[in-house]
């Protein structure tokens, strides 16, 4: 974890940083093969070729001596058609998160092609069991019988480019991943007769995601007609980000409160995720409202103190914890793929971050 979260943090200008603090956000100043020039928001980023990089004299630089590239320009479209139509009309080079269908298309197309592979991203629903979430969600029939209503192999055929986990959040190579763990079964009959048993009469269980959030197009209907083959009402929402995320948010959740909610999410890199299961601070409004147990708060803040393989099997131990408690829906592990011009050729990790050194014209 520790490694991974050093590539995340770049090197900038401290002299920024002490004296223009506000700028480190909307003008990087960092020591990269590029420097930053603007920033549209809603529209485009650009940077150009940084002429005083340390990598041009250097031996020991990451990929290439000298850029490939004299300027990068990144546009930002949230319609997927249109990143699409931009690479096959030859306006742009790369494309991110085109859909099955996409690639299958670009089979058939000379000029671009689609390429795939494995990530860490993963496709989950948030059910809420904390402080300001709807009394009838702190019975477990009915949050089992949620779990259990979900076709999993369904959802992710659906979704394609997506496979079904085991059970839990990430990867089998993520420290504290519990491999005795199988996903929840699809069990509609035994779904229905929990439900019967809570006897939650009146109780609309709100499923909404974010209109800019990728790969999930119809999911949430596809979950609200799940859960009403078993007997639980449904209401489904798709809001734009400036109406969704203050609703997530423990001050969102107090002014509405009680509410029965499930959030469909995607999200890369589950390391550090348990975290996010500890009973939130009322007063802090970076934090949702998603899981509040203070046994488990326990277990974690013990888990914390270890190394090595003692924290793996104290982090192994509360994801089975969790499994039990049912408060996030493990959906899909996601493939990621991109639609990338013939002229080049485009390799990744599993982290899919961008990397200009890592797009490369064919020879």
């Amino acid at each position: 974890m520790l490694e991974f979260r050093l590539t995340l943090t770049g090197i900038s200008s401290a002299k920024q940083i002490d004296e223009r603090p506000a700028e480190h956000f909307s003008h990087p100043i960092g020591t990269g093969p590029y420097f930053f020039d603007e920033w549209v928001r809603g529209q485009y980023w650009t940077a150009n070729v940084n002429p005083d990089w340390w990598g041009l004299a250097a031996e020991n630089a990451y990929g290439e001596a000298k850029p490939q590239f004299e300027s990068l320009r990144f546009i930002f479209h949230p319609e997927g058609s249109a990143r699409n139509a931009m690479v096959r009309a030859g306006e742009a080079h790369l494309a991110t998160n085109p859909s099955p269908e996409d690639c299958l298309a670009a089979e058939n197309n000379d000029g671009y092609t689609c390429v795939t592979g494995p990530s860490d991203a993963y496709l989950y629903g948030r059910l809420d069991q904390s402080m300001h979430a709807h009394p009838a969600l702190q019975d477990m029939r009915l949050r089992r019988a949620i779990f259990h209503a979900l076709d999993y192999e369904g959802i992710a055929d659906l979704i394609g480019l997506a496979s079904v986990p085991q059970g839990q959040l990430g990867t089998p190579d993520m420290l504290g991943f519990n491999e005795d763990l199988s996903q929840y079964e699809y069990n509609p009959d035994l779904a229905l007769r929990l439900v019967e048993e809570a006897r939650a009469d009146g109780l609309v269980v709100e499923v909404v995601r974010r209109s800019s959030t990728p790969r999930v197009g119809s999911m949430t209907e596809a979950i609200g007609f799940f859960l009403d083959q078993v007997g639980i009402k449904t209401e489904i929402n798709v809001q734009l980000p400036d109406v969704f995320n203050p609703r997530v948010r423990i001050k969102g959740y107090a002014e509405e409160a009680p509410r029965a909610m499930m959030q469909v999410h995607v999200k890369q890199n589950a390391s550090g995720e348990l975290g996010n299961y500890a009973c939130p601070n009322i007063d802090d409004p970076s934090r949702s409202s998603v899981h509040c147990n203070p046994e488990f708060d326990i277990k974690l803040a013990t888990a914390l103190t270890l190394s090595g393989n003692e924290r793996d099997a104290a982090l192994k131990e509360l994801v089975g914890f969790l499994y039990e408690q049912y408060p996030i829906i493990p959906m899909a592990l996601l493939d990621k793929g991109y639609l990338i011009s013939d002229q080049y050729t485009y390799t990744f990790g599993v982290d899919h971050r961008f990397l200009a050194v890592n797009v490369t014209p064919k020879q």
